[in-house]
């Protein structure tokens, strides 16, 4: 065990190691081969668990671990919280060990619980803050990981929110910049991505459900706002895909929904990546819905200035309008 507190270490037993600096900061491993840092007022990293690690660098930075061969990485800026729960898991909030660089990345909070899964949130460029990446799995799925990715691989990305619960993964506001409040929710194997691979993407949601479901909304361009994609999958078979407002510009407030999806496909607005390929912008306020197996729905996707169409499908059915 080792203990560090104002610079200074306290205790120092066996192969763990703790360093603190910065009046207030308090690091403490526990456990064979960990280690714990802190640097900044306040700054606080804490182990429980062997080979484990915890940085928090930065005011009010919080890193913590319970488990084994996991890590905790709270760094790049102030305020950011990361903290895991459980053995081969990773937390970064405002950095990760990819890409360490950035700054300005405050107010993240990135939490993985269970065995095998990872949240970052805020990381990947600068200025990104009050995100929330949250990763959670009792190990009862099997598969893929369980993962949440918030505010990723671009700047100024505000207030994103993704969700990952037993082998789903979400991401929100990734591969891009100032992206702000987007939803992203997973599970149970599904994936969602609300505004991903664009920039100035605002206050979209997706969100997938079961085994192979897909829901993507907004992203992929520039000013896709207020879409809503839903997958909802019953089988874990093919799955369900569902898309809103992506691939194309100035798409805005489409809604796209599976149900009891099983090869079954919904796209809403923006461009039509599946029957033509083809990028599509301003078109708002269109609905498509497949319900059932082997639906397809397109409304308003895949050309421009189409509003305010819809498209419904029922098992084994059709139905675009373009």
């Amino acid at each position: 065990m080792a203990v560090a507190t104002n610079g200074v270490v306290r205790v120092q037993h066996g192969t763990a190691t703790a360093s603190a600096t910065g009046q207030g900061s308090q690091a403490k491993a526990t456990g064979a081969d960990s280690s714990a840092t802190a640097e900044g007022t306040q700054a606080k990293a804490t182990v429980q668990g062997t080979d484990s690690h915890a940085t928090a660098i930065g005011d009010y930075s919080t890193a913590t671990v319970t488990g084994d061969n996991s890590e905790a990485i709270a760094t790049n800026g102030t305020h950011n919280t990361a903290t895991v729960t459980g053995n081969d898991s990773f937390a970064g909030a405002g950095a990760n060990r990819e890409l360490p660089d950035g700054s300005n990345n405050n107010y993240n909070t990135a939490t993985a619980t269970g065995d095998f899964t990872v949240a970052v949130a805020g990381v990947g460029g600068s200025d990104n803050t009050h995100n929330t990446a949250t990763a959670i799995t009792d190990g009862t799925v099997q598969g893929g990981p369980t993962e949440a990715l918030a505010g990723v691989f671009g700047s100024g990305n505000n207030y994103n929110t993704a969700t990952g619960i037993d082998g789903g993964e979400a991401f929100a506001a990734v591969n891009g910049s100032s992206n702000n409040y987007n939803t992203a929710t997973a599970s149970g194997g599904g994936i969602a991505g609300a505004s991903t691979d664009g920039s100035y993407n605002d206050n979209n949601t997706a969100t997938a459900t079961g085994g192979s479901s897909l829901a993507v909304a907004g992203g992929l361009g520039s000013n896709d706002d207020n879409n809503t994609a839903i997958a909802t999958t019953v089988t874990d078979s093919v799955g369900g895909t569902a898309i809103a407002g992506y691939f194309g510009d100035n798409n805005t407030n489409n809604t796209a929904i599976v149900t009891n999806g099983n090869n079954s496909i919904a796209q809403a607005g923006g461009g039509d990546g599946f029957l033509s390929g083809t990028p599509g912008s301003f078109n708002t306020n269109n609905t498509a819905t497949a319900d059932g197996a082997d639906s397809i729905a397109s409304a308003g996707a895949g050309s421009d200035n189409n509003d305010m169409l819809a498209a419904n499908a029922g098992p084994g059915e059709t139905d675009i309008v373009p």
